[in-house]
Order: structure tokens, then sequence, then C-alpha cells
């Protein structure tokens, strides 16, 4: 029985040395306590995690947001957070049928945008914000000029809030690397319009135009190298046109759907080493000056025609993308004001293709109709873009 007692009293301890218990040394260990989580913060994100984004982060720009139609659909926005008093607005053109969503802002601050959208690869419907901080522009409101200006301010985007007039005698000139969120006021020419961008710092002007107007005892000089013209007309056709000249130069143009209307130039006119991208045609009625139009590239233009001609011109080394549709054309020679079997020099450009057929079918002239008075030579043309041209 002695035994038996002392057996189970070294079990005993054994049994309370294992637990830990019957010890007052330091193995002793503290008691666990169940940790708290941390709140869970929603991710913010960006614009770009969504689109390609072209635009400022200023007030009064017009951000383009291009999206991947076989990444994300059924894009729907809301405002969730804006600075007080503020009115952004968001639209989409379907006409357009370029896949951007259009977003501007008039005032600086901090803005929440929710976005839904259909995840094409996870097949499901996704909702996420967006955070975006706008800026202050250097607004300016010019009305109409008194003395010859110069904007040279490259540190912010200068912003419109009206538009800007430039009458007979005076000039505004636009100096390298300036920035202009035009916010749809254009720029009306009379007297002398310079834009004088370089490779290196080019102007940038977003959602303006360009007009020659004003009285037609006068002639406008307008004068574009090195820009981008980003909703921007160069020579837009509305109001009381005038005639003028045009220099337009090593530039890219896109997004908008005005025609580049020369109507009755009154000297030479030069548009060369540009790229135009969803814009208006080029269009011109008369003129007893030279035209030139070389190494261009033309990309989805909006109306039927790339280039619309009623008056000879020298139209060579570019290039024409064919439409998805092949359902418009690159040239359209009316020539109206010309005798019957007059010829429009359109040699040597790319076409897009070698096929002499689908060439044909680019060009509207004598050959399809009688509404035309000349024919458009266009052999021989390039089999593949120009070197000099943009590409």
């Amino acid at each position: 029985m002695k035994n038996l007692y002392i057996s189970i009293l070294l079990s005993t301890i054994s049994l309370l040395t294992a637990c830990g218990g019957g010890s007052s040394g330091d193995n002793t260990s503290p008691p666990i306590i169940p940790s708290t989580p941390p709140p869970t913060v929603e991710k913010t994100y960006s614009l770009s995690d969504f689109f390609e984004v072209t635009g400022n982060e200023y007030t009064y720009t017009t951000l383009r947001l291009k999206y991947n139609s076989e990444k994300i659909r059924n894009i729907q926005f809301s405002f969730q957070t804006k600075p007080e008093n503020s009115n952004p607005w968001f639209s989409y053109d379907s006409w357009r049928n370029d896949n951007q969503y259009r977003m501007s802002f008039d005032k600086a601050g901090k803005y929440i945008i929710s976005i839904s959208y259909y995840d094409v690869k996870e097949k499901i419907n996704l909702s996420k914000n967006i955070s975006i901080e706008i800026k202050d522009s250097n607004i300016i409101n010019l009305g109409m000029l008194k003395e010859n200006i110069v904007l040279s301010d490259t540190s912010r985007p200068y912003a419109l809030t009206g538009g800007i007039s430039i009458p007979n005698g005076l000039k505004l000139t636009i100096n390298p690397g300036v920035t202009i969120n035009g916010n749809r006021f254009g720029i009306q020419v009379e007297g002398n319009l310079e834009l004088n961008g370089t490779k290196e710092n080019p102007i940038t002007i977003y959602d303006s135009s360009i007009a020659p107007q004003g009285s037609r005892d006068f002639d406008a000089t307008i004068r574009i190298n090195y820009s981008n013209l980003i909703g921007t007309g160069p020579y837009s056709s509305y109001g009381n046109r005038i005639g003028g000249t045009l220099e337009l130069t090593n530039s890219f143009l896109y997004d908008f759907d005005s025609e580049i209307y020369l109507w009755v130039p009154s000297g030479p006119v030069k548009i060369t080493g540009n790229y135009f991208k969803n814009t208006g045609s080029i269009n011109w009625e008369l003129s007893n000056y030279d035209i030139v139009i070389e190494n261009n590239k033309f990309e989805n233009w909006y109306q039927e025609s790339a280039i619309n001609v009623n008056t000879l011109a020298k139209i060579q080394n570019n290039t024409f993308v064919p439409t998805k549709n092949n359902d418009k054309f690159a040239i359209s020679f009316g020539a109206f004001h010309l005798k019957v079997g007059s010829i429009l020099d359109a040699t040597n450009n790319y076409w897009g293709t070698t096929d002499e057929n689908q060439i044909k079918s680019m060009i509207i002239d004598r050959n399809d109709g009688l509404a035309s008075n000349g024919y458009v030579n266009y052999s021989p043309y390039l089999t593949e873009p120009n070197s000099s041209t943009p590409k």
C-alpha cells in the first residue's frame, strides 16, 4: 500500500512539472492575450490603373481616358468626394468609336471617384475608388489683345476662361514648353499667331480652336511648329471666316471633328511632318498660291475624306492608314473651279497597301462620276511609309 501511494505521488509531481505547474522558477509562460486585427483600409486607385490617360491634373483640363475593351467594359462613374462648389463632369461619345471617356475638373482639390465596371477576364462586376488631386492652373482671360502678348510660363498650364481675339497688326506668341487648357474657348486670328514649339519642348493646347476671323480687309497668319493640338482644330471653319496663310509643321493633332478649312488662302500653305489621328479633314476651295501637304500621317479621320480638295496642290510622301471598314476615302478631288481633265499630283504616297485596286477605292475623282472635273494621279506610289513621315 505504501509503495502504491509513493508511485501515485511521483506520477502527480511529474505531471505538474510537465505542465509548468508546481514551480516557482522563471519557466512560467505569460498568459496569451488575443490581439485585435488592424482596421481594414480600402485601397484607392489612380486613373492610370484603368485607363491610358491624356491630359494634365490641373483645373479646366479635360482628361481623355482610353480603356481596353478586352479588359474592362460597361464603365460607370460617380463622384463620391469633391471640393466645395465644384462641378466636375464626365462624358462618353459613342459616335467617336474611340473607347474614350472624357472628364473635367473646375476646382482644385481632392476628388474621390467611384468606378464600376465589368472585368472581362474574371467575368465579374467590380467597383473601386479612384483618387485624384487637381491643382490650380494659371488662369488667364486675355479677350481682345491691346498689345503683343507672349505666353512663356512652363511651370503650370494656362487655363482660358474666355476667348482670345488677335486683331490685325498684333501678335500672340506661345513659347516652347507652354501648355494651355483651352476650356473650350477659342483663339480668333485677324493678326498673327505663332506657336514656336521645339522637338525637345513642344507646345500643348487642349480643347480650344484656332480660326482666322474678323474683317476680310485683312489676312490672318497662323504658324504652328512642334505642337500637340488635342481637341483643338488649327484652322477651324466657323463664324466670319477670312483669308489667311497656314504653316503647320512637325505637330501631333488629335481628337477634334472640325475641318481644317482653308477656304481661300491668301498666301502659300504648308502642312508637313504632322500626325493626324481622330481629326477632321483638310478642306480648301480656291488658291492662287502653292499648297503643299507632305510627309503627314493620317489615321481615322471623321469626315468622308482625309483631304477634300477643289484646287491644285502637291500631296506627296504622306501615309494614309485605311479605316477599319475601308468605308472612307483618303483624297476627294472635286476640282469644281478647274477645267475638266485637271490633274492633282498625289504621287509617292503610302496608302497602307500595295493593292492598286484598294488604292483606287480610297480616291474620289472624275473616274467615279461627273461631280468631279479632275483626276488624281497616284502613281508611282510608295510600298512603305517614307522615312521622314511620322511613324
